[in-house]
C-alpha cells in the first residue's frame, strides 16, 4: 500500500485559473469550495484590519503637541507649514 502525500501550494504557486479570486470573478461564488471562499474572506479581513491600523497613524492637528503621540519636530513643522499655507 502506497501513501500519497498531498503537497500544499500557496495561492501564488497555483495557475491563475485555479486561484480563488480569479475563479470567483469568472464563475461566481457558487462554483468555489468552502476553503476557497474562506481564503478570499481571510484576505479581505486582513486587508481591512491593515487599513484600520494605518488609520490610527493619524493625529488630529489640535493634538500634535501632545507627548503621548510622539510626533517628531520635523513632522510638526511640516504640518504647521501645510496648515499655514492652506489658511
Amino acid at each position: 500500500m502506497t501513501m500519497q502525500t498531498k503537497v500544499k501550494k500557496t495561492i501564488k504557486e497555483l495557475p491563475k485559473v485555479d486561484r480563488p479570486r480569479e475563479k470567483l470573478m469568472q464563475y461566481g461564488p457558487e462554483k468555489l469550495s468552502n476553503s476557497e471562499l474562506l481564503a478570499i474572506l481571510s484576505f479581505i479581513v486582513r486587508f481591512l484590519l491593515e487599513c484600520l491600523d494605518k488609520n490610527h497613524l493619524y493625529v488630529n492637528y489640535s493634538e500634535i503637541d501632545d507627548e503621548e503621540y510622539g510626533v517628531n519636530k520635523e513632522d510638526k513643522e511640516l504640518n504647521r507649514g501645510t496648515c499655514l499655507a492652506n489658511a
